[in-house]
């Protein structure tokens, strides 16, 4: 029966994933934000409904870690999935502008879609628009790595983790994205989003690193 949940649960997900997806590459076709979101929320759900349930079930401690495992993973591809759907594919949250006409690498290209200088997109956020834009560029800029906060200690081993060690590996994950995104006109390269990418991410890995959360997630989980 477990099984067949499981099974059930994953062919629900893809069928929502690949519909986000292709509606992300189809020419012309925006994707209402709510029902792409629901596309990834409903699966992470179900899988983390499945994860816990089947837990809580098991009395065998390799069991339940293989099941921990399987479910995390699961949970983590979505997540990259819906990073990839976000950050590169047409959805109402950020528009591709195409070339605009504009040379790869030239002077135009690094004015439009470069900047290097720390806050100047958050004070020109903050200063030329409604405060519920600002909050919203912000808060999107600190949510959306902030999971891999969770799944990096989750999926790795905990201890070999150092915040050195998160810290180097989210940057160059974030600096890499930024540098494609200007490459391919998906994007802008910004170090503001960068920073704000970091600081939730970390955020997130410090709270991991706490007893009150370890202690919760050991009685979720274990």
């Amino acid at each position: 029966m477990e099984k067949v949940i499981n099974s059930i649960i994953i062919v629900i997900s893809v069928i929502l994933i690949s519909f986000a997806v292709i509606t992300g590459i189809t020419p012309n076709f925006i994707l209402n934000t709510i029902v792409q979101l629901g596309c990834f929320i409903i699966p992470s759900i179900m899988g983390l409904t499945a994860m816990i349930v089947e837990i809580k079930l098991s009395k065998d401690m390799k069991a339940k870690k293989k099941t921990k495992t399987f479910w995390l993973i699961f949970l983590f591809i979505i997540y990259c999935i819906f990073l990839i759907s976000i950050l590169f594919l047409e959805n109402e949250y950020r528009l591709s502008a195409g070339t605009d006409n504009v040379n790869a690498f030239s002077k135009e290209h690094f004015e439009t879609r470069l900047n290097i200088i720390p806050f100047k997109t958050i004070i020109s956020f903050f200063k030329n628009w409604p405060i519920r834009v600002f909050v919203s560029n912000v808060g999107i800029n600190l949510l959306l790595f902030a999971p891999m906060g969770f799944f990096v200690p989750m999926l790795l081993n905990d201890k070999a983790i150092s915040e050195r060690k998160f810290i180097v590996g989210i940057l160059i994950l974030i600096v890499g994205i930024e540098i494609i995104q200007f490459i391919s006109f998906k994007g802008v390269a910004d170090i503001d989003d960068v920073i704000l990418n970091i600081l939730g991410s970390l955020i997130v890995f410090k709270l991991m690193k706490a007893k009150v959360i370890k202690k919760l997630l050991d009685k979720i989980f274990e």
